[in-house]
């Protein structure tokens, strides 16, 4: 009795999960994958029930799909397409939780040199490839790796990708900066004279200098695993003068009628709502209350 209750409940799910994909217009051609999908996320999270899954649980298996090299962009968008319309048939609430778009967002096919492959743009090599590199070579072979290591600290925490080519930036350019210190040896000092150079000879603005050192600070803690230790008196930079740039209303009118369609709305949302442009880029109808005007971001 129990087995057959099972295998009716199962019935069930897949019945009611095929009228999704049809009422969300799937083509019937690819039920069977949508199905495929869901059943491997069932069969690696066995312990836990559909219903019980949490945003941190997804995400950590959106994070998992999306750093696979064995599938392609469009198998992993179809993935998570499959996923979000499993929970959407359960009626789980994850399904307005999670941010889909932003997951899909990320499973673009990057070229060989784009800066958040760091499969490719920085190449595992072995320790008797390093030993026979002249020192120069050697040294760039070391960077690379630190960054690699970087880079998976920073996807196991899943920020952004925005996030992570600026991080691999500063640190990169901290530790060319810092070229004649190995790893062990780099501290307060070397961060101290990164930060003043970047004050002193690059000129960089305060919000510059604080995301390099945000981007170093996650590195010592999240990859070298220790602090810094005290840097409280690296020389700041000094705050620009600088009067904002803004459009008169004759301008702005003047952008919004060299547009049209999905690229005049999103224009018009940044100019009249203040919404920044991936804000408005991934907006969804179900974020937009127009029985009381409002926009939720």
């Amino acid at each position: 009795m129990h087995t057959k209750n099972m295998e009716n409940r199962e019935k069930h799910l897949w019945n009611n999960y095929l009228s999704v994909l049809s009422e969300n217009q799937i083509k019937p051609a690819l039920h069977t994958w949508f199905v495929r999908h869901c059943e491997s996320f069932i069969r690696g999270n066995e312990d836990t029930r559909l219903k019980q899954h949490t945003k941190d649980s997804i995400s950590s298996y959106l994070s998992g799909l999306i750093n696979a090299d064995q599938n392609k962009a469009w198998q992993k968008k179809q993935a998570i397409d499959a996923l979000r319309l499993l929970f959407k048939s359960i009626h789980a609430p994850l399904y307005q939780q999670i941010d889909w778009d932003y997951w899909k967002s990320s499973c673009q096919d990057l070229g060989k040199e784009h800066d958040t492959n760091y499969h490719s743009t920085y190449p595992v090599v072995t320790p008797a490839q390093l030993s026979s590199s002249p020192l120069d070579t050697a040294q760039e072979i070391s960077i690379s790796e630190e960054i690699n290591r970087l880079r998976i600290a920073i996807r196991r925490k899943n920020h952004s990708i925005r996030t992570e080519k600026t991080y691999a930036t500063w640190v990169q350019q901290f530790l060319k900066f810092s070229l004649q210190e190995s790893t062990s040896e780099v501290g307060a000092q070397s961060v101290s004279n990164f930060l003043e150079y970047l004050a002193i000879q690059r000129g960089v603005a305060p919000g510059t200098q604080s995301l390099a050192l945000n981007a170093i600070s996650f590195y010592f803690k999240n990859v070298l695993n220790r602090e810094i230790g005290d840097i409280s008196q690296f020389v700041r930079a000094r705050p620009r003068e600088k009067l904002p740039i803004i459009l008169t209303r004759d301008e702005v009118s003047t952008v919004l009628n060299e547009l049209s369609g999905v690229r005049w709305l999103v224009v018009s949302l940044l100019y009249g709502a203040g919404l920044r442009i991936m804000e408005a880029i991934r907006l969804r109808i179900q974020d937009i209350d127009f029985g009381y005007s409002q926009i939720i971001v």
